[in-house]
């Protein structure tokens, strides 16, 4: 038999918990208090659930995000990378830099800026234990010794062969 609860006794539900309600009353509490960027999260995050798993997973950590420039910049070095690692032009022919450079609509000096960011990417990855060339194919032996000499912090001119 069900136990009489008290007068005026309710509870919430796991779905009013999750709701836009709860989330954004949280939310704007969070931003009230000194944690600016969580209303605007919301308005691009259209769910409270996600929201939520974010804060859950960062907790606590401090997330820098980057200036526009920055973040395209990176865009292209991950454009670059994925052509220099796995573009091919025919099943026996790897896409080469000038090709990459051509398709992509960069010069030399805009290249060497992606190998920068590849070459930091690389030592970064291996420090942190995921070394990339465990994770990933890679056609290219010149690249794959390009990560060896990132990982090495050896890497300042372009090795890359052409």
């Amino acid at each position: 038999m069900a136990e009489k609860q008290p007068r005026g006794y309710f509870e919430l539900s796991d779905e009013e918990l999750s709701s836009h309600e709860m989330v954004f009353i949280a939310l704007s509490m969070l931003e009230s208090r000194g944690y600016p960027g969580f209303l605007e999260l919301m308005s691009v995050i259209n769910d409270p659930s996600i929201i939520l798993k974010i804060v859950r997973l960062f907790y606590g950590m401090e997330l820098k995000v980057p200036p526009l420039k920055e973040f395209i910049q990176c865009l292209k070095a991950t454009e670059y990378a994925f052509c220099v690692m796995h573009k091919k032009i025919n099943i026996n022919l790897f896409a080469k830099e000038k090709d990459i450079r051509q398709f992509m609509k960069i010069n030399e000096a805009e290249e060497q800026e992606l190998l920068e960011i590849f070459d930091h990417w690389a030592k970064y990855m291996h420090e942190q234990g995921y070394d990339i060339r465990n994770y990933m194919h890679i056609n290219r032996n010149s690249t794959k010794k390009r990560i060896e000499l990132a990982i090495k912090g050896k890497t300042k001119k372009k090795t890359i062969k052409r």
